[in-house]
């Protein structure tokens, strides 16, 4: 099987996690499975922490950087695509690999128990199929971007795609592929995304927390 590309996103505001975190933990655990692509997110806005305005902005052109990123795949590509606020405690190919065999468009992190019988996925870890379903999919976010009429609205790529998991056919990983949302932190984690905070030195603290939880696990 050919190297599976795994796409980062990260800016300068958030360099520390990419350095200290993610390239680190990823690098110690795995061989040459992946092609990690680093895609820097340039923006003008100086404030990027959660609901600013600045995130919106982050999270509209990593929108617009995963359809382009998917213009140029086909069904038979799958790729990953991470934030980076995200630490590896073991090698995910396995996981990975497990979830192509289901041929799904899209493969999220749940982001916490079923609201009203239905999933609530994350995206800040996904396996995507380079289909027509995705590839509209991730056009129609960008679309509610560019179209939403009130710049002083939260939202965000992952608001959306709950809003449209019904246009494709999608799976969650395992939970050892955990976010915090799910219930703080787990003993059986493969890799711990620090989600639910509100700036880069919560996201610290919280890895920090994780990384310490696993070694007296």
């Amino acid at each position: 099987m050919k190297q599976i590309e795994l796409y980062y996103f990260w800016n300068n505001h958030q360099k520390v996690l990419l350095d200290e975190y993610f390239l680190p933990s990823f690098i110690s655990k795995h061989g040459d499975e992946f092609r990690l692509i680093g895609i820097q997110l340039e923006s003008a806005v100086k404030e990027y922490d959660f609901r600013t305005p600045g995130f919106r902005t982050l999270m509209a052109e990593k929108t617009k950087r995963i359809v382009n990123i998917l213009k140029t795949k086909t069904d038979q590509d799958f790729l990953v695509i991470s934030d980076i606020d995200i630490y590896f405690f073991e090698n995910i190919f396995e996981e990975i690999y497990k979830n192509i065999t289901l041929n799904l468009d899209i493969v999220f992190q749940h982001e916490h128990e079923t609201l009203n019988n239905k999933p609530v996925v994350n995206t800040g870890f996904m396996l995507l199929q380079g289909t027509e379903k995705t590839k509209r999919f991730w056009q129609k976010i960008l679309e509610q971007f560019e179209n939403w009429a009130n710049p002083d609205d939260f939202i965000n790529e992952q608001l959306f795609a709950n809003w449209f998991l019904q246009d494709i056919s999608f799976g969650l990983f395992d939970k050892k592929i955990w976010c915090y949302s799910h219930g703080r932190f787990n003993k059986n984690a493969i890799l711990h995304h620090a989600n639910v905070t509100k700036n880069v030195s919560d996201k610290i603290l919280q890895l920090k927390e994780a990384i310490n939880f696993a070694s007296n696990s």
